[in-house]
């Protein structure tokens, strides 16, 4: 009997529920996919069937996509979808992105079945929220919907209306899971019915991981028998504003919908340049967790403070470009025509402390510099995306800077941690950067052991960073004590996972060389 059961909450609709008690680091579900496919950046690195990677994987030789870690693997995928997929893709000429591969998988899989390929329960009763969407994102899914079908063409004629297809592509944006290795480099995704019933928590108390394509729900706190069981759907390193904005972006619910409907929903603009526009909160009724006062501030005294968002214009891609998950800054920062929105509030960035009076000379010129440190990002992680890891530590050298002379934006503010983490992911990529590397993992410690709860997947790669870097550079004690934290926390997120023995194994090693150096 399985130690959870699907309730309904009058307010979260569907929902999980333990009923029996669950201890950090046990399994509360797990489940395999309905349906799942690699991404097309990975599809070369792992096996099309296990989703295992392998040094040598076999290719099918009919249409030179998938690859296979064995022949049973390859002889099971074939019966299990890639016999259709396979003569689709031979047709098509062009490998689509993994939504709509993975449209055609769920409905070859039902033709399969022998049924009229209609959709089953368990997915067509997963929430679309097409009457939610803007006009512009149901003609995306439209669309899509008929490059689907048209894909689908080169298998089987048997094809679903286009309208039941573009419901089943905008169903994925709000129920898919990208599967991750145990690292959380994204290598495809899925669709997990049951997994899509777990409800969104800025304080979840499961986290998600994957063996293969299974995914696997594990508690991260104790679960008394009885409670919900939730995940976080967005970054939990960030400001709630950001997290609410995710959320109703790409879920379409509220996380402060039980709050009175306040003024900070309808911000005062002003257009400072065509790429900048200036809003103006009333901070008294803005609603705020723990950490965001610090995270976004201006000036301690009179609770005033600022953050700033980059607003991707809407320009449409052709529908074989892969597509970006959803959250914060995941498409290509120079791709595209872009603005900074910069929020303040608080009596130092408002005239009389009224949003009608107007910004301060100080909120514009906060403003400016935010909109500067944003672009200087934006441009950093591009470059590391390119290849070009050493521009980019320049870059955020040049920024943090800025930072430092901009008196006005104190040392937690998130934007600095957000600057440490492309500086970090450079240094690593250059390769000989390791003081610069070790400088940026410790500046982002406390950020991270802040922000994520103290077991969290996140925190202790992190800290398994920290132990590797500091390793490298032989200050062992340091390397001890971060790798001892990772392997505390990753046995618990990820108790199979490799990344713990090598942890187990750093710290035995760094207090070899700790008692060897004692001895001499």
């Amino acid at each position: 009997m399985p130690g959870y059961s699907i309730g309904i909450d009058p307010v979260r609709k569907r929902c999980c529920q333990a009923v029996e008690s669950f201890r950090p680091g046990e399994v509360v579900l797990s489940e395999d996919a309905y349906e799942c496919v690699l991404s097309s950046d990975q599809c070369s690195n792992y096996c099309h069937h296990t989703f295992t990677s392998s040094t040598h994987l076999l290719r099918c030789t009919g249409c030179k996509f998938a690859r296979y870690a064995s022949k049973e693997a390859q002889r099971a995928a074939w019966k299990n979808g890639h016999q259709q997929e396979c003569a689709a893709l031979r047709a098509c000429g062009r490998i689509p992105p993994a939504t709509i591969r993975l449209a055609a998988r769920i409905y070859w899989k039902q033709l399969r079945l022998g049924g009229d390929g209609a959709l089953p329960h368990s997915i067509e009763s997963l929430e679309h929220h097409w009457d939610d969407l803007d006009d512009d994102r149901k003609q995306s899914y439209a669309q899509m919907a008929i490059v689907t079908r048209e894909y689908m063409k080169g298998s089987d004629t048997r094809i679903q209306d286009a309208k039941d297809v573009a419901y089943l592509l905008a169903r994925f944006a709000c129920n898919n899971h990208t599967i991750c290795d145990d690292e959380l480099r994204a290598k495809g995704v899925g669709i997990y019915p049951l997994g899509a019933m777990l409800n969104h928590s800025c304080t979840p108390n499961t986290m998600q991981s994957f063996s293969g394509s299974r995914i696997v729900f594990r508690a991260v706190q104790h679960i008394p028998a009885g409670a919900e069981a939730t995940i976080a759907y967005v970054e939990l390193a960030a400001t709630r504003a950001e997290r609410r904005a995710m959320l109703k972006a790409n879920y379409f619910f509220d996380i402060d919908a039980d709050q009175e409907t306040c003024a900070a929903d309808i911000p005062k603009e002003v257009r400072l340049d065509d790429t900048l526009m200036l809003e103006l909160f009333d901070r008294r009724s803005m609603t705020m967790d723990e950490h965001d006062p610090e995270l976004t501030c201006v000036d301690s005294d009179t609770g005033s403070g600022a953050n700033a968002v980059r607003v991707q214009a809407e320009e449409r891609s052709t529908f074989f470009d892969e597509e970006t998950e959803a959250g914060p800054s995941q498409a290509p920062a120079g791709q595209g025509n872009w603005e900074v929105k910069v929020q303040c509030w608080g009596a130092a960035c408002l005239q009389g402390g009224e949003v009608r009076n107007g910004p301060t000379t100080q909120a514009v010129a906060v403003a400016w510099r935010l909109a500067t440190i944003v672009r200087l990002h934006a441009s950093a992680s591009d470059l590391v995306s390119q290849g070009r890891a050493s521009e980019a530590c320049d870059m955020i050298a040049t920024a943090l800077q800025s930072m430092e002379d901009m008196q006005v934006l104190k040392q937690k503010h998130i934007w600095r941690m957000r600057l440490l983490e492309v500086q970090l992911r450079a240094a690593i990529e250059c390769g000989n950067r390791w003081d610069l590397a070790l400088d940026a993992a410790r500046s982002l410690l406390p950020f991270y052991s802040w922000l994520y709860p103290k077991v969290w997947p996140n925190l202790g790669l992190h800290l398994a960073a920290l132990a590797k870097i500091a390793a490298l550079l032989e200050l062992f004690d340091e390397a001890a004590t971060h790798a001892e934290a990772a392997a505390g926390i990753l046995r618990i997120t990820h108790p199979e996972g490799q990344i713990v023995q090598e942890m187990l194994q750093l710290w035995h090693d760094a207090n070899a060389e700790l008692n060897a150096n004692a001895e001499e």
